[in-house]
């Protein structure tokens, strides 16, 4: 869902500054973290060129030059190829090991739990910026329904 969202954005929805939340910077900021939170760990976390650290500062800085839809689409297929370098020979033992976060302690599993609740949040969101702005929305959505 939030490849297709990032796909099918229009610029003058993808780069509007008028309007919040950011269409980019969500897209980014969902990103981030579910690369964050697959690696289990801030400690030794670094994210691929062109994004670094900065959407760990709490007083939540948001880039001055937006990301543009290739960088996106190329950090979600980075976030892909992770996971499945990831899940085919986890176990037990990786996804039961304790995850600390700035927020708490949990199971890696309960991490990645929470995280796909956020990924989803975020995703609707842009779905809805899309169908607001743009009137458009993406394929899984039916257009049978009204609007």
């Amino acid at each position: 869902m939030l490849r297709e969202a990032i796909s099918i954005c229009p610029d003058g929805v993808w780069y509007r500054a008028d309007r919040k939340p950011l269409f980019w910077y969500t897209a980014y900021h969902s990103l981030f973290w579910l690369d964050l939170y697959l690696a289990g760990q801030v400690d030794g976390f670094t994210p691929p060129a062109p994004f670094n650290l900065d959407e760990l500062d709490p007083s939540g800085i948001i880039p001055e030059k937006p990301y543009s839809k290739r960088e996106l689409a190329d950090y979600a297929l980075f976030i892909r190829e992770k996971y499945g370098r990831i899940f085919p020979n986890a176990d037990e033992a990786q996804l039961t090991r304790t995850c600390e976060v700035g927020w708490g302690a949990v199971t890696y599993v309960e991490l990645l739990l929470d995280n796909l609740r956020h990924l989803q949040h975020h995703a609707g969101q842009l779905n809805t910026l899309l169908r607001m702005e743009a009137d458009i929305a993406s394929p899984w959505i039916s257009t049978r329904h009204p609007k």
